[in-house]
Parts: structure tokens; sequence; C-alpha cells
């Protein structure tokens, strides 16, 4: 079993009604091997928050462009 923490931000922006707030909400999910045990629910936020940025995924190119771009490389 295992357990996620995750942080979600909104900063303040001008909506149809107004001014929205910044938002910042925690949520904790447990997880079994088969996947997310119930619903995630809202927790208070950790004080000593680290944020984790993903590392860009590199493009996809469909396999048939790619053989187009480079044919000697083709099966």
């Amino acid at each position: 079993m295992a357990e996620l923490v995750f942080h979600m931000h909104s900063d303040a922006s001008e909506g149809w009604f107004g001014q929205v707030d910044a938002m910042d909400a925690c949520y904790r999910a447990t997880f079994n091997y088969y996947g997310v045990m119930g619903e995630p629910g809202r927790i208070h936020c950790p004080e000593d928050l680290t944020p984790l940025r993903p590392i860009p995924l590199p493009p996809r190119v469909d396999p048939f462009v790619e053989s187009y771009l480079h044919p000697e490389d083709a099966p």
C-alpha cells in the first residue's frame, strides 16, 4: 500500500463575477495494487511543501512520419 499527498495551486485571477482569490488545497490518496482506494480526501497543507516539477516529455512522432523523415532508419 502507498500514500500520496498532493498540492494544487491556482493563482488569483479576474473571473466573470469579479476577482477570484488564489487557492491552495492539499489532498491525500491511498493506493493499493489495483489503484486508488476510495477517493482522495482534502487535508490541511503541510508547512514544508516541496514543489516537484515533472520532467518535460519528449515530443512523440508518429512512426509513419518518422520513417518518412528518416527512411534510412526504417525497418
